[in-house]
């Protein structure tokens, strides 16, 4: 096989229902998540090119770097997390009930390589009772989609169906 006939086999899978994908894209939540992910995926990278250049060019260990990356990761997860309406104390929280489903209290190898993979994915899409309350008010997360007390609107239900491809936000008030 040369390189021109790799090329036409491979093209033959590639998704090309480009009016479809556009539609897809043509939401307003679909291109802040499609914007999030490239930026997360950019400054993830800037990460890993200092850690290696510290490794295989001897150059020093950044730790400034770390926090200036780790800022930009968080800044786009946070477009991310309002985009759909995800409250991001929930997912450390399912993380962590999913981590546990899978190691227990200890890592282990053995539970690494040998997951329950039904039980991790029960953790994640399980009706999740947060044991938080909104900070300025004190209404339990579960109580309500957001908070006009304290204006906080990070939970899931303030996604609204407008039958447009894509989840839109429901603005506050």
């Amino acid at each position: 096989m040369n390189f021109r006939e790799y090329i036409e086999l491979a093209t033959k899978t590639e998704s090309n229902d480009f009016n479809a994908i556009t539609d897809r894209m043509s939401s307003m939540v679909m291109i802040r998540i499609l914007h999030a992910c490239m930026g997360l995926i950019t400054e993830v990278a800037e990460l890993v090119d200092m850690v290696k250049k510290h490794l295989f060019y001897g150059r020093e260990f950044d730790r400034t770097n770390v926090v200036e990356e780790s800022g930009d990761i968080f800044w786009y997860l946070a477009i991310l997390f309002h985009t759909l309406g995800i409250d991001p104390v929930d997912v450390m929280e399912r993380n962590i009930a999913k981590l546990k489903a899978r190691y227990g209290d200890k890592f282990s190898e053995v539970n690494a390589l040998d997951r329950d993979l039904d039980a991790e994915r029960k953790t994640l899409t399980e009706e999740f009772v947060p044991d938080k309350r909104y900070p300025n008010c004190g209404t339990w997360y579960n109580d309500t989609c957001g908070c006009k007390a304290c204006d906080t609107y990070w939970r899931s239900c303030n996604i609204i169906d407008t039958g447009q491809p894509g989840p839109t936000i429901q603005p506050p008030g």
